[in-house]
Formats: C-alpha cells, structure tokens, sequence
C-alpha cells in the first residue's frame, strides 16, 4: 500500500514520482442538436467523416447512435502520454462541444411551408427535380405538416430554395387561373360562323391569348371560350366587333331549279372555291326566293353577289316535238345519269327533264353549260327518227 501526502487546498496527490495524476473527461453528451441536421448528417457519409476527423484531431471519438437524435456522444482520447495533455484536459469539454456546434453550423435548414391544396401537384413536380449531390444538400418531405425542408450546405441550401419556390410560385399561379377560369358559348348565326372560320378567327384569337382554349361546333355553330374571365371577355368583343363589320348585299331572286341546285353540297364547296380564286372571302345563304351573300366589307359583298348571280346558270332547251317522246323513255332517263356523272362535270350539272312542257333545263356553272348543251342536243339529235 502506498501513502502519499494530501494537501486539500493543493488539489490533486502527486504520484511517487512526485507528477499531479491527470483525470481524463468523462464521455460528453453533446445536446439539442438540431435533428433535421442530424438526420441529414446520417445520410451524408461526407459530412459524418468530417466530424469524425475534426473530433479526433480534438482527442476525441463520436459514438454515434444507432438512428438521428438530438445529441451525440464523444468520447475523449486523450492520455497523459500526450503532449500538454494536462492542458488539454482543462479546455477539452468546452473545446470538443464548440468544434461539434460549428461544423453543424455549416449546415443550413430552410422550411417551405405548402398549401394542403397544393400539396400533391408540389410533390409530383419535386420529383422531377435532380439533385446535384445528394451528399451535399438534400430535401426531406414532412408529410404531417405539408412541409418541404432543404438541409445542407448553405449556398446550396439557398439555390436549392431559390429552385423549389419558383417551381411553387408557377404552381400557385397556376391554381390561381384555374379559380378564375370561366367558360362561355356564343350562337352565331349561319353566315357569321361560316366567315369567322374563312377568316381563322379562332387560330388568331388561340395566338393573341395563349391560354385561352377556344372550341367551334359547326353542327350548332357554337364558339366556346376557356379561360381566365379578362381573357372570355376580350376574346367576346373582338368576336363581336369581328361580326359587325359583316356586310350583305343580295344576289336577287333565284329560281326554284338555281336554289334547289345552290342546295347541294358540291356545288357550295364549289361556290366556296369560286370566291376564293377571287380573293373574296365570303359565303352565301339562301332566304326565302332570293340568296343573300354576306363578306367583311360592302364592295367584297357586292362582288360576291355578281359572282355568284353570273355563274349559277339555268339554260333551257326547247324539245321540238319530233324527239318529244324521248323525254319519257328509260334511254334517255339513263342518258342523263351518264351525262351528269361525267368526269367533265365533277357532279355540278343538274339536267332537269319537263316531259309535259317538251323541255329540258341545264343548271349548273357558266363555263360548264356549253359543253352540257352539247351533250343533250347530241343526244336529242342522233336518236330522234
């Protein structure tokens, strides 16, 4: 047994050799450590190394638990065969927590807080986002309370936010539009609906307001606008400032056998063509005993008028009563099928056959009358003995 001299006010017995023993620090416990640092510290074979290394040059080891927690433990390394290990001693504790506080220091949390409403359109464009290294910065989704959170290294922190809040931002507005989105059908009249659409009223709208979605019915000529309100409403206006500017003029009476003819769909595409290769862009419509053409401007409804007027041709022939009988028969019948599907024709001519009046009518375009003239006189000629 050894016994030594114990002076109370000179601390600590000196050994044999006559040196103070040195009392190594109990283990440290680090707390209230931020736990989203932490939790990001185990994700981060990066940043858990760098704390390993800084506390060891501290004479120090980190006894890390098995999951993220408020506090670490380290435990200190140092023995009296250090250097100024006597010294160390004295500071170690306080040295140890301040190089554990200041590298978690280096690491920055933002929180962005979600509407619930947004929630799940902001996780699925998040998804999308790529993430440089995952080692340096990372985002944690806090589903309880709606809440993006960005951990890591402060610039990276900080662009990674500037990032998320312009994609939310987008979303936001988005959401906004969507509330004030409102949808309105317009009933156009015949004429109107058939202008607007010459005129591509409805690709020109689409390109003067992007997000306006603009839908045509031509069954029921029906324009549908949707899209924000400021958007209908001047979308509306200039559809009716479009529709004012129509003009009329009237073609004059037509006789049963031109408005019957003017009926069929052929001869209104045809019609339609007619005014195109004459740069006018219009459309007729048929009232009462008379046709009515409507364009942008008076002097482009006048001429459509003239146009139309002069080339929608009734020519009849007068069947002397020689070849009279032929009118009636099942030759000629299938006569005038065989002339009107012609290729010449394109199905424009209408041949119209008045047995009791000994009279034929040919209706259709001016520069096609000649040549169906000619086919039925041929006809009427070779076969009348």
């Amino acid at each position: 047994m050894t016994v030594q001299i114990y002076h109370e006010c000179l601390g600590q017995p000196f050994n044999a050799e006559g040196e103070r023993k040195v009392k190594i620090p109990n283990p440290l416990n680090v707390r209230e450590l931020d736990l989203r640092k932490m939790k990001f510290v185990f994700k981060s074979p990066e940043f858990k190394e760098i704390l390993d290394k800084e506390s060891t040059i501290g004479y120090g080891r980190i006894k890390w638990p098995e999951k993220p927690a408020t506090e670490l433990t380290v435990e200190c390394t140092l023995t009296k065969e250090i250097q100024d290990c006597k010294k160390l001693v004295k500071t170690w504790e306080k040295d140890m927590e301040s190089c554990i506080r200041r590298l978690l220091g280096e690491l920055h949390v933002e929180l962005i807080s979600i509407l619930q409403e947004l929630w799940q359109v902001v996780l699925e464009k998040i998804k999308q986002v790529h993430v440089v290294d995952p080692t340096k910065v990372a985002i944690v989704i806090e589903k309880g309370t709606y809440t993006i959170v960005i951990v890591g290294y402060k610039h990276m922190v900080e662009s990674l936010k500037k990032t998320l809040q312009q994609i939310i931002s987008a979303i936001e507005d988005d959401v906004q539009k969507q509330k004030q989105q409102i949808t309105e059908k317009l009933s156009l009249k015949h004429h109107q609906f058939l202008l607007l659409s010459f005129d591509h009223f409805k690709e020109a709208i689409e390109k003067k307001y992007p997000e306006l979605k603009v839908t045509t019915n031509s069954k029921d000529r029906n324009v549908t606008f949707e899209g924000q309100s400021s958007d209908v409403k001047e979308a509306k206006l200039s559809l009716y400032e479009r529709c004012q500017q129509i003009c009329e003029s009237s073609a004059g009476k037509f006789s049963k056998n031109r408005m019957d003819y003017l009926k069929r769909k052929e001869v209104k595409s045809k019609v339609s063509t007619m005014l195109k290769e004459n740069d006018n862009i219009s459309c007729f419509e048929i009232k009462g005993d008379g046709v009515m053409l409507y364009a942008f401007s008076d002097d482009k409804a006048v001429e459509a008028a003239h146009l139309l007027k002069g080339n929608i041709i009734e020519s009849p022939i007068e069947v002397s009563p020689d070849s009279a009988y032929l009118l009636s028969s099942d030759k000629w019948e299938n006569e005038v099928k065989n002339i009107q599907s012609r290729e010449e024709f394109k199905g424009l001519l209408h041949v119209i056959t008045l047995c009791d009046q000994n009279k034929i009518f040919i209706v259709t375009f001016r520069d096609l009358v000649g040549l169906a003239r000619e086919f039925v006189e041929n006809y009427l000629r070779d076969n009348t003995f």
